[in-house]
């Protein structure tokens, strides 16, 4: 028999100690990557929190809510006077 017999495995065949090593940093990336993964959940979790593309536009639809509730309380009071004052201009006309 051979060196190579007596120790229970040859080289080069799989599962060996010499195909063993240049799996070895793809597999410690893979696991570098896994651990990696709680991290990178929360980072983007909490980028979707914080965006504030949208907020311009909550913004804008408060503004005209308001703007439109008040144009509409102005109008309810002043609109039989306002009305009077073109039924006027109408008959002066």
């Amino acid at each position: 028999m051979s060196h190579e017999l007596r120790g229970g495995k040859r080289a080069g065949l799989p599962g060996s100690a010499a195909d063993a090593a240049p799996w070895e940093p793809e597999r410690r990336h893979q696991v570098e990557r896994a651990k990696l993964i709680p991290m990178r959940m929360y980072l983007a979790l909490t980028s979707l929190r914080d965006r504030e593309e949208g907020q311009a536009m909550v913004e804008y639809a408060l503004i005209l809510a308001l703007v439109s509730v008040a144009a509409v309380g102005i109008l309810s009071v002043l609109g039989k006077s306002v009305s009077s004052i073109f039924s006027e201009i109408n008959q002066d006309l």
